[in-house]
């Protein structure tokens, strides 16, 4: 197409595309423009997003310096409340408002009722391993950190108060009856040519740390009832006396070593004069009474099965309880038999496989706590159930399910236990933390 004005012609068509040409190519650039204008809004949206991932690994991340995670870190220790250890008051108190069940069982007195109260998990960090609580169960000590940067810390669930113990924790630690004392092993210097741990006794009123001898097992820390530190050291059991500062041997007693016999388990009596312990080999277990001056020994039982916690002594320290499993059958049962090793009976018993695990005494002698552990599925721990029953015997009753450990504090009011998941609640498996459940009873 094209028209003639005057002398000249003009191809309106090339005009028209020449419009058409320069119209898209501004809006080509508007768009081209546009499109940076995003680009950079997205950059900066994306660097700021990045920004606050860092800053929260950054708060998240174990501080080398005190083995606590950045948004845990206190710039000093703070000082540590020791409570009055005869004190009956209940540091962390029963919630007015939560479920409880009643069991009654008879004791040598008449009927008796324990009141327990619906288990609730505990607001406290996950540790490295089971925290363990201090008698008024209010403070613990907990490892925390990776392996790198992990620290041993002296923590309370009422007042949040931390204190870090060590930067090169070895092993386990345990309070003293008392509460007023912890140990624990230390991991000792590169420098320093140890197979295991320093062992340290420290004194939490006076500050005063004692360094109570070299332990080839690092996974066990006892005291006595009097107070006396307990550990191992090539193959014996050693006992350290603060007060003095001495340590002798244990006769009688052969801790995990390479001989085919030793103890895997062990408990001191009340009095602290004799040990009750488990002797094991292979797949084999012996349950005998030592008596720690002579090194004189009782054998109570060569059918121990479980092996974690199968026995305990009454509070009076007259009798054992403990329990067994059938070779034939694999069925749990529960006995009762005096500390010489004389008359012994069978308290309960289950028609499904399994084991009475972590066996505890009320501090009143009226009852005994313990765990049944399926003995078959993917996950026991998930489908155990917590049981009591009276010494006199009678069928068991189940308080609560789901579950692992004991650690009876604040006198028998308290009871801390490991819990994957509640299954009462349908919460599925993974949520793992430490639990307490509160008792009542006279």
């Amino acid at each position: 197409m094209s028209l003639q004005l005057g002398e000249g012609v003009v191809d309106c068509s090339h005009t028209l595309r020449r419009s058409q040409i320069g119209m898209r190519c501004i809006i080509y650039k508007l768009k081209r423009f546009a499109w940076k204008i995003w680009n950079s809004l997205v950059t900066i949206l994306a660097l700021a997003a990045v920004a606050g991932l860092v800053v929260l690994a950054i708060r998240s991340y174990p501080n080398k310096e005190s083995g606590l995670p950045g948004s845990m870190m206190i710039q000093e220790p703070l000082p540590t409340v020791i409570p009055d250890p005869t004190s009956t008051d209940i540091l962390t108190p029963l919630p007015t408002e939560t479920v409880t069940i009643t069991v009654t069982i008879e004791s040598d007195t008449g009927p008796f009722d324990i009141v327990v109260s619906e288990p609730r998990r505990l607001e406290i960090p996950l540790c490295n391993e089971m925290p363990k609580f201090a008698p008024d169960g209010n403070r613990y000590i907990c490892s925390l950190g990776d392996l790198e940067s992990r620290g041993l810390w002296l923590r309370s669930l009422d007042r949040g108060l931390e204190r870090l113990l060590t930067k090169k924790p070895g092993g386990t630690a345990a309070w003293s009856p008392d509460g007023r004392a912890i140990a624990y092993i230390e991991r000792p210097d590169q420098t320093v040519h140890v197979e295991g741990g320093i062992v340290k006794f420290l004194d939490l009123e006076s500050g005063q740390e004692i360094e109570a001898g070299i332990t080839d097992f690092t996974y066990r820390l006892d005291f006595t009832p009097d107070g006396k530190l307990v550990y191992h050291r090539r193959g014996e059991l050693r006992l350290f006396d603060p007060t003095l500062r001495s340590e002798r041997a244990v006769p009688g007693v052969t801790v995990a070593n390479n001989l085919p016999y030793y103890y895997s388990e062990f408990k001191f009596s009340p009095d602290g004069k004799r040990i009750a312990g488990l002797e094991v080999a292979y797949d084999q277990g012996v349950l005998t009474v030592v008596d720690i001056e002579t090194g004189q020994r009782i054998k109570i039982s060569d059918q121990i099965g479980p092996p974690w916690g199968p026995f305990d002594w009454s509070p009076d320290g007259q009798q054992l309880a403990y329990s067994i499993v059938l070779e034939e059958t694999r069925f749990p049962e529960l006995w009762l038999v005096n500390a010489d090793g004389s008359e012994p009976r069978r308290l309960c018993t289950t028609d499904q496989r399994g084991s009475y695990d972590f066996v505890t005494w009320l501090p009143n002698g009226k009852a005994i706590l313990f765990v049944l552990m399926p003995g078959s599925g993917t996950d026991p721990i998930l489908w155990s159930a917590y049981q009591v029953i009276s010494p006199l015997g009678g069928e068991p009753k189940t308080l609560f399910t789901g579950g692992a450990s004991i650690q009876l504090v604040d006198q028998g009011r308290q009871m801390v236990f490991y819990r994957f998941s509640d299954p009462q609640k349908g919460e599925p498996p993974g949520l793992g933390g430490d639990w307490v459940t509160f008792l009542s009873y006279q």
